[in-house]
């Protein structure tokens, strides 16, 4: 009797395991036949869809702390990783915009880790202006305790108040009514949706799920900040799964 059992649970796994196979085999396949599919297919239909990309604006970010402090760049600091969300869709219309989430959870470590700097920076500027004079944090101590400051605290509090919207507003989009045009490996975006300048264009190569911008010709002010966006080249977009 025993024999019969394991037979038939032997029987019974081997027919899972069967099952298990062909599925995965059909994932796999499904898998193929949309990467195929996504490779043969025009430009102008590859592209549609939602694309993301990270930009690491950690250098830019310390390179305006360093200036803003008057002092040495910090260092070993968390990544300041800015994620960008382009929209291209059938109509030819496109937006381009940041994650706010994924930016303020990045931005937020980054400034987290700028706590020791700013706390050396602040004796360090004490301490090197001859304006005011102190030989040593000891010294310095003193003074603040005599003046009920707390520096720990204070530099604390500074950093805890810092959010990405304090940079950019909510929902800020760097294109809203966009429109975009592919031309011989060119992208064109009108910002303002209506005539293209045959001066000002993305060159891009597209490939499956990976949009990768290699240049950029004449220019494109998107935002009032001085980052140079060609610093950033190449930028690698992923389109997302629906």
């Amino acid at each position: 009797m025993s024999g019969i059992i394991e037979a038939a649970s032997a029987a019974g796994k081997r027919k899972t395991m069967r099952k298990l196979s062909m599925l995965i085999a059909l994932v796999i396949a499904a898998v193929m036949c949309l990467s195929a599919a996504a490779c043969g297919a025009e430009p102008e239909k590859a592209i549609i869809g939602t694309w993301k990309a990270q930009i690491d604006l950690t250098d830019f970010m310390n390179d305006h702390i360093s200036e803003a402090m008057g002092g040495k760049r910090p260092e070993k600091t968390a990544k300041a990783v800015f994620t960008l969300v382009a929209v291209f869709n059938k109509d030819t219309t496109v937006t381009l915009s940041f994650d706010n989430e994924e930016m303020n959870s990045s931005l937020s470590k980054y400034f987290d880790s700028l706590y020791d700097y700013m706390v050396e920076s602040v004796y360090d500027k004490f301490m090197s202006d001859p304006e005011y004079g102190y030989a040593s944090r000891e010294e310095l101590d003193e003074v603040f305790e005599l003046l009920g400051i707390d520096i720990d605290a204070l530099v604390e509090q500074s950093l805890s108040s810092l959010n990405a919207n304090q940079f950019f507003p909510e929902d800020f989009a760097l294109i809203e009514n966009g429109k975009y045009r592919l031309e011989d490996g060119k992208l064109f975006i009108s910002e303002n949706g209506e005539d293209f300048d045959p001066e000002h264009y993305f060159l891009f190569e597209l490939s499956g799920r990976r949009l990768k911008i290699t240049g950029i010709c004449g220019g494109f002010d998107f935002t009032s900040s001085d980052f140079d966006i060609d610093e950033a080249l190449p930028i690698v977009f992923k389109k997302q799964w629906k």
